[in-house]
């Protein structure tokens, strides 16, 4: 029972993390991140950082850090204005 549940929680937080995987560049609120997972904002924020070791906004913004850090590298053509705008 404790394993179907432990797995359970992956499954709703995977799903947070593949939705901001896509929507890395745009702020999400944690209302929003935890009703796509079907947790109350606390309960939801308590477990993502259990699983994946920083709160969904540390999280989010890291994943932004690094898209436009890869951007930089990528598109040499772009200013970092651009990039930073582009990346939140």
């Amino acid at each position: 029972k404790m394993e179907e549940a432990l797995l359970e929680q992956k499954k709703r937080i995977n799903k947070v993390v593949n939705f901001l995987w896509k929507n890395a560049a745009e702020e999400h609120s944690l209302e929003k991140l935890a009703s796509l997972a079907h947790y109350s904002p606390f309960h939801f924020q308590r477990i993502f950082k259990q699983l994946v070791g920083e709160t969904p906004k540390q999280y989010a913004s890291r994943l932004r850090l690094e898209n436009a850090c890869h951007s930089v590298f990528v598109h040499q053509h772009k200013s970092i204005a651009a990039i930073a705008a582009e990346h939140g």
